[in-house]
């Protein structure tokens, strides 16, 4: 087989999906090598059907090299990592009740740049991630175990934050996910993420060479829209949604959204 674009994956390695949400298949719009992306006929998700399954992603991030390249690759993108990461903090602070020391939990904390950042401002921080090999990493900078795993499989707990940047766009059921994670907060609590914008500008123009289309990692696309209907079918409540590329939150990204929303009393 010819190598694709986005990389050659074994047939074993797939499974067709349906829309989390209405539980029925999507109609093509992208052939992307062995990938298609399709949207929901009845609520106008956009998502990944082929994709792949659990084993094809354990295989893709449990390689080391998926985290030693892209925002974890060079000196300027950890930079910016820390921008991030402060801009996000800021938002997560000014949401927040002040005045007591915080507790802060990230699902899929890759090697914890993140939680670092929220450590030295003084939240207790605990994480999950999926690749065995970057909880390793994440374990030995921020000096406590990270848990191996999906937050679909943890207790309830109640935490004052749960963050995840960039990573509901990766999991098999969003809903479920989101469920899940409102799960590890308490009443009032904040669910702070990321993801890529699926109305961007890039990718209303470029389309297939949206160069965060990525339908090997990328399952699930959301716009402004698909995130508000997801936050009221889990009984979130919007705090801020922030697109701005100046904002430090989103620093130079074009094509992303950043969300805070509360866990209702």
């Amino acid at each position: 087989m010819r190598p694709g674009r986005w990389g050659t994956y074994p047939a074993e390695h797939f499974e067709d999906a349906v829309c989390f949400r209405c539980h029925i298949p999507g109609k093509r719009r992208w052939q992307l090598d062995q990938f298609a992306l399709v949207i929901c006929p009845r609520c106008g998700q956009a998502f990944m059907s082929p994709r792949l399954n659990h084993e094809g992603r354990l295989n893709l991030y449990g390689a080391r090299a998926y985290f030693d390249s892209g925002v974890y690759k060079t000196a300027g993108a950890k930079g910016l990592q820390r921008t991030w990461a402060e801009g996000r903090l800021d938002l997560i602070d000014g949401a927040l009740d002040g005045g007591q020391r915080h507790s802060l939990f990230e699902v899929g904390c890759a090697y914890g740049m993140f939680l670092e950042a929220a450590k030295a401002r003084g939240y207790s921080v605990a994480g999950l991630e999926f690749s065995p090999v970057a909880a390793g990493v994440a374990s030995e900078r921020l000096g406590t175990k990270v848990l191996v795993g999906e937050v679909v499989d943890l207790p309830p707990a109640d935490h004052d934050v749960v963050a995840f940047w960039d990573t509901i766009e990766h999991v098999p059921d969003p809903k479920a996910f989101l469920v899940a994670a409102a799960a590890l907060i308490r009443p009032g609590g904040i669910v702070a993420l990321s993801c890529p914008q699926f109305d961007s500008l890039p990718a209303r123009l470029l389309r297939t060479r949206w160069w965060t289309l990525k339908p090997h990692k990328h399952i699930w696309h959301f716009t402004r829209r698909d995130l508000r209907r997801l936050l009221a079918d889990v009984g979130l409540e919007e705090v801020r949604m922030v697109s701005n590329p100046l904002s430090a939150a989103n620093r130079w990204r074009l094509d992303s959204l950043v969300l805070v929303a509360r866990k209702p009393v």
